[in-house]
């Protein structure tokens, strides 16, 4: 099944999202919905945008200095499941196994999300500490 594009959906961001698994259409045009609608309602992320990361459809905060991208797409185990993805610099995805071990999260980035079945309330958890999170940036001497 193939999902249509939102009309809103930029560019480079729908060229990823075309390069995709047309099985992954359902499931990745399911979370861009949610992925803005918790954003919506969590103050600590502001305004979102749509842009590219590793090839692949990102949402993220405007301001850098509000947050992370989440990205949905596909782990890079192979397995060929939607998942959403936080940056892997962080100990986030240790995080979510430890406080929601509901979720099977997958590597140190990706939390699958079954594309036949509403996302789980967990899972807008997720996107609430990524969207809010910052990276640890190195010091510069």
């Amino acid at each position: 099944m193939t999902a249509a594009f939102p009309d809103d959906m930029p560019g480079p961001v729908r060229e990823g999202f075309e390069a995709m698994s047309s099985v992954l259409h359902h499931c990745l045009a399911a979370l861009r919905g949610p992925i803005f609608d918790v954003a919506a309602r969590d103050d600590r992320s502001g305004p979102m945008h749509e842009a590219p990361k590793r090839g692949e459809p990102a949402r993220l905060p405007q301001s850098t200095e509000r947050g992370s991208a989440v990205r949905p797409g596909v782990p890079r185990d192979g397995t060929d499941c939607c998942a959403l993805h936080s940056i892997c610099n962080t100990s986030m995805v240790d995080r979510f196994r430890a406080r929601l071990p509901e979720l099977d999260c997958v590597g140190n980035r990706a939390v699958p999300v079954d594309p036949d079945a509403p996302p789980p309330g967990a899972i807008g958890l997720c996107i609430a500490a990524v969207l809010s999170s910052h990276p640890v940036r190195a010091v510069r001497a």
